[in-house]
């Protein structure tokens, strides 16, 4: 999942998309981003949410930070340091 603020007319805007993936898959792409900051979340499969009976959640397992430029491409590594940032 990908989420990021953007200022759209001086208010800001949620902007989100997400990939689902195969289990043997290491790579993936998501295009057309505007320039901003966004994190890059990799998250668990979705579950019933224990809090809201009849509603689903799921884990982040790791997330990064990203600042791409207009028409740059970001390559993302989800480390042993993507992990540690849930844990703060």
């Amino acid at each position: 999942t990908v989420h990021g603020d953007q200022n759209a007319g001086g208010f800001k805007a949620f902007r989100s998309r997400q990939i689902d993936l195969n289990p043997d898959q290491t790579e993936f792409e998501i295009t057309g981003l505007q320039a901003g900051s966004f994190h890059v979340a990799l998250c668990g499969k979705l579950h019933p949410n224990e809090k809201i009976p009849g509603s689903y959640t799921q884990d982040n397992l790791a997330w990064v930070p990203i600042n791409p430029a207009a028409g740059e491409t970001v390559k993302v590594r989800f480390d042993g340091e993507a992990r540690r940032k849930l844990q703060r």
